[in-house]
């Protein structure tokens, strides 16, 4: 699900929920079979035990939806879905973004008087950053205790101390659920043309252990924008999407010009160019 300006994000949130908790479920059709006796689609039931839904790897959640790290609330918009996908045990797919709305928002800042928007560029950036290296740092720990459950070890295999602190360094999430940060069932969607987040995520799979193939964590670009990026991401073993916009001019121009500046170098104002080197 697309993001929206602000006035409309909560909506948006709302229904994200209703749909991911209804498709973004794999039920173990053996288990429910054998010992429920009932069809896969059973309806949730707080009494029903975890052994009902399976945690594959490989499984492909239905519903994504974007979360803006522009926005002063897109932070913890992701930290309440995070923890109410972790209540109802449902995967939460995520698409991060930086956003696109700025002029838009800048406006309404104005008339309302309310702080909408991260200051400053800086801000942004950081405010990206620290999520996505935060959601991986979850994916980390989780995958940690599998492999730990099959293997008789908690640790994470082949990190070091350092990269196991930073993978349990995720204060940013679920505060005060930190016994249940296991069962936090997340799939990723790095929606970025920045090359310094795509290095950060990269270097942070490194550092976690998370394979490069890891179906949890995919990359996306728009066709056109940052291809470079794309290529080199490909060429190197991570999964990767392309966005390939269609549709009626007037419509899909000022969507394109939006993504143009949304991704501009300020302080060069050019398109930034770079390859990724892993």
């Amino acid at each position: 699900m697309d993001a929206e300006q602000s006035d409309a994000q909560r909506a948006v949130n709302f229904f994200s929920r209703i749909l991911s908790e209804k498709y973004n479920r794999e039920y173990n059709s053996e288990y429910c079979s054998t010992q429920l006796r009932q069809p896969i689609s059973i309806t949730y039931d707080e009494g029903i035990g975890s052994e009902v839904f399976q945690d594959n790897d490989d499984y492909k959640p239905l519903i994504y939806n974007t979360y803006q790290m522009y926005l002063v609330k897109g932070q913890s918009y992701l930290q309440e879905d995070i923890e109410h996908s972790r209540r109802q045990r449902y995967r939460l797919g995520i698409k991060l973004v930086r956003g696109a709305y700025i002029r838009s928002e800048r406006q309404r800042e104005e008339s309302t008087g309310n702080t909408i928007l991260h200051g400053s560029k800086l801000e942004v950036d950081q405010a990206y950053n620290n999520v996505l290296s935060s959601i991986l740092g979850l994916m980390a720990k989780r995958r940690s205790s599998k492999i730990g459950a099959i293997e008789g070890t908690s640790m994470y295999v082949g990190a070091s101390d350092k990269d196991r602190n930073r993978a349990i360094t995720h204060s940013l999430f679920c505060p005060g659920h930190s016994g249940h940060d296991n069962e936090v069932n997340l799939s990723l969607l790095i929606a970025t043309h920045n090359a310094q987040s795509v290095l950060t995520a990269v270097d942070c799979m490194k550092e976690l252990s998370l394979p490069r193939d890891f179906p949890r964590v995919e990359f996306a670009q728009i066709y056109g924008m940052a291809d470079q990026i794309t290529y080199s991401l490909s060429n190197q073993g991570f999964n990767v999407y392309k966005l390939v916009p269609f549709g009626p001019f007037e419509q899909l121009f000022p969507w394109l010009l939006r993504r143009l500046e949304e991704n501009q170098v300020r302080s060069s104002g050019r398109l930034l160019v770079v390859d990724v080197r892993v």
